[in-house]
């Protein structure tokens, strides 16, 4: 039974949110397969998962509006389509290059999601930040 829609506004907010959300058995879910849909005029992308430990079998559905249209579709299904191959690193610095290299714009972003009551992305880019101060040197 596939789950709810959860609306992000990147793939690599898809990748993070699956990371997150264990199996039942307490494993992590691996991908298994990735397809672009449409529901009701909402563009969707879901991805079909895996536990290499029970064998649990989970669709995770994400609304992908905030960020499909033809040039950024382009971009983050190349993402996508190496999501595997590419490590942690890569991505957070995709998600960080995502918020502009200006810090009042990165405010101004978290201020609007705030309002608009997305804490599902507020706890991403926790998480983002979290990261960006664990690569001072000497931390």
């Amino acid at each position: 039974m596939p789950d709810e829609l959860v609306k992000v506004h990147d793939v690599a907010q898809e990748y993070w949110y699956i990371d997150r959300t264990p199996c039942s058995c307490g494993e992590s879910f691996r991908k298994q397969m990735q397809m672009l849909q449409a529901r009701g005029g909402t563009p969707i992308d879901c991805l079909v998962t895996n536990c290499d430990k029970c064998g649990s079998v989970r669709e995770f559905l994400f609304d992908i509006s905030a960020f499909h249209g033809p040039a950024i579709t382009v971009e983050n299904m190349h993402l996508a389509r190496l999501a595997e191959g590419v490590t942690e690193t890569q991505i957070r610095a995709k998600v960080l290059s995502l918020l502009g290299s200006s810090a009042s714009k990165a405010a101004q972003t978290i201020l609007n999601l705030g309002k608009a009551g997305d804490y599902l992305a507020l706890d991403w880019l926790e998480d983002v930040i979290r990261y960006a101060r664990s690569t001072r040197s000497g931390a």
